[in-house]
C-alpha cells in the first residue's frame, strides 16, 4: 500500500507540472521556460509534500512539529534565494544562477505550489480521517455493547465495594467488636495488633500455595 501510494506522488508530481508547462509560459525579462524552470519547480514541490505528508503521519502538533515542517520548507526557500544570486561566490552549478528572480515571482510556480501538493495528499488526509472514524468507533462499541440494558442502579451496584472475608485460627477474636484505626497499636482497641497478627491462620495460604 505505501509503495503504490509512492508511486502515484511520484506520477502526481512530475506529470502534473509538466501539463502546467507543457504550452510553454513566457517568464520576466522575456526568457521562457526551460528545464531548469522545471527542475526547480518539481524540487520544491518535493519539499513541500514530504513536509506536509511527514505532518499527516505525527500523533501531535508541538512547536517543534511545526517548526520542523513550515521551518523546512522556509529554509528550502530562503537557500534557493540565496544560492541564485551568490553562485560567483560558490562556484558549483552556474546554470542556477539567476533562478530565483525567474520562478519565485512566476504565477505558474506558486500555482503549482498550492495545486500539486494539495493533489497528491488528497487521499492521504481522507484516509487519515477515515481511519480516526474507525478508531472512535471501535473504542465506542465495547463500551456500549457492556452497557447495554444496564441501568443506573446495576452500575452503582457492581462499582460498590465488597466485604471481604477475615479467617481466623482462633475463635477467640470478637469480630462484632469496633475495629481501630490503621495506625492505631493498643490505643482504645478492643485487642492489640500483635494478638491479631498471632491469631491469624497462615496456614489457609500455605496449602492454597501447595
Amino acid at each position: 500500500m505505501d509503495c503504490m501510494n509512492a508511486l502515484v506522488h511520484s506520477f502526481i508530481l512530475f506529470w502534473l507540472p509538466m501539463k502546467i508547462l507543457e504550452h510553454d509560459i513566457v517568464l520576466p525579462h522575456g526568457r521562457t521556460a526551460d528545464y531548469l524552470f522545471l527542475g526547480n519547480c518539481i524540487y520544491t514541490y518535493v519539499v513541500v509534500t514530504v513536509c506536509l505528508k511527514a505532518g499527516l503521519e505525527t500523533m501531535s502538533w508541538t512547536k517543534f512539529t511545526h517548526l520542523a515542517v513550515w521551518g523546512s520548507i522556509i529554509i528550502w526557500l530562503v537557500f534557493f534565494t540565496i544560492y541564485s544570486y551568490f553562485w560567483p561566490t560558490i562556484p558549483v552549478a552556474p546554470e542556477m544562477a539567476g533562478q530565483a528572480s525567474v520562478i519565485l515571482v512566476s504565477p505558474c510556480f506558486w500555482l503549482g505550489f498550492v495545486l500539486v501538493p494539495t493533489t497528491c495528499l488528497i487521499n492521504d488526509v481522507f484516509w487519515k480521517l477515515l481511519q480516526e472514524k474507525r478508531e472512535e468507533k471501535q473504542l465506542e462499541f465495547p463500551l456500549l455493547h457492556l452497557l447495554e440494558g444496564t441501568t443506573a442502579t446495576d452500575v452503582q451496584t457492581s462499582l460498590a465495594p465488597k466485604p471481604c472475608e477475615v479467617v481466623f485460627q482462633e475463635s477467640s477474636v470478637d469480630l462484632s467488636a469496633p475495629c481501630g484505626y490503621a495506625f492505631s497499636q493498643a490505643e482504645g482497641s478492643v485487642i492489640t495488633q500483635e494478638e491479631l497478627v498471632r491469631s491469624y491462620n497462615t496456614l489457609v495460604s500455605e496449602r492454597r500455595g501447595s
